[in-house]
């Protein structure tokens, strides 16, 4: 057992991450070269990646929690994995190709490395700042997933319905973690969870009908989502005074003008 827990926290932080960038190329390469392979072929890698951000992170986290708590921080880069896939299927570009990739592959490493050096209790990795990288990552999953979500009936003839599902799934995931990272339990953070998946399936449908990109739509909601996700988990846990809520409302509002102002409408 010793023995399996020592590979694990050698190998994972490392293996985990080349696997899942060979997934990204994998698909990459089948839907340029294979195309009447990709029906099969991409949904199986976009699993298998998918499958070993959530492995790696168990097997680390498991050393240290009870099996709850490994799986609920497993669910983390899985749903980064899975939200970065989506939209690495219906960007038009290389570059942005690449970049999605990067990303995934980059958070998912720090992530690990974090889950690593915790379980090791590595005065490096402290818990607070374990913590703000959970929610970073969370708050970039919701975007790649709403950019999905929001390409996905023009692209992948998806019906909004089953689109509607996943954002409510995606955000149910991203702030159960979210609030208990920050130190919320029981009510509190079934209450803000089943509250924002609402809100954030009425947006959804709500933006669905502007006539703007997807990417627009996207970093609008996830602006609205990270905004209030910060001041809901501040306000219940009485970090932050009144005079910063309003100074981070109008920011996000002012980002929100910006973003609306400065988009390519349809």
């Amino acid at each position: 057992m010793e023995r399996m827990r020592t590979v694990a926290m050698r190998t994972y932080p490392w293996a985990a991450p080349v696997l899942i960038g060979t997934a990204f190329a994998g698909v990459s390469l089948v839907a340029g070269l294979a195309p009447v392979a990709a029906h099969l072929a991409v949904p199986a890698l976009i699993a298998f990646a998918s499958l070993v951000a959530a492995f790696a992170t168990y097997g680390l986290a498991r050393i240290g929690h009870a099996r709850r708590i490994a799986a609920l921080t497993a669910a983390t880069p899985a749903a980064l994995v899975m939200g970065a896939f989506g939209c690495f299927l219906i960007v038009d570009t290389r570059v942005a190709r690449i970049a999605l990739a990067a990303s995934a592959v980059i958070l998912t490493a720090v992530y690990l490395a974090y889950v690593r050096g915790m379980v090791k209790r590595d005065e490096r990795f402290r818990a607070e700042d374990f913590s703000h990288l959970s929610f970073a990552v969370h708050v970039t999953s919701v975007f790649f997933m709403l950019a999905f979500v929001f390409g996905a009936p023009g692209y992948l003839q998806v019906p909004m319905p089953a689109a509607a599902f996943v954002v409510a799934l995606g955000i149910l995931v991203a702030t159960a973690e979210s609030t208990r990272r920050a130190g919320l339990n029981g009510r509190d953070s079934a209450a803000i969870t089943a509250a924002f998946a609402a809100l954030g399936v009425q947006l959804y449908l709500a933006l669905s009908f502007l006539p703007t990109t997807n990417l627009v739509n996207a970093a609008v909601g996830t602006v609205l989502y990270a905004a209030g996700l910060h001041a809901a988990v501040s306000a219940l846990a009485g970090k932050v005074p009144a005079p910063a809520f309003r100074r981070q409302f109008a920011l996000s509002f002012a980002l929100v003008a910006i973003v609306f102002a400065t988009a390519r409408w349809a």
